[in-house]
């Protein structure tokens, strides 16, 4: 693809809390103001998985 030129669209995931709608994509969006904390629970959550 990339000799090409050609790129991937970014894919994403939506999540809808307290009737707000929340996006995340792939390798640690830090748009979102709370990324620090979701990112820490979802490492806590895998060691404890």
């Amino acid at each position: 693809m990339r000799k090409m030129g050609l790129s991937k669209e970014v894919g994403c995931s939506w999540i809808d809390t307290s009737r707000y709608p929340h996006c995340f994509v792939s390798n640690k969006d830090k748009k979102h103001p709370h990324y620090c904390m979701i990112y820490d629970m979802l490492g806590y959550l895998t060691i404890n998985m």
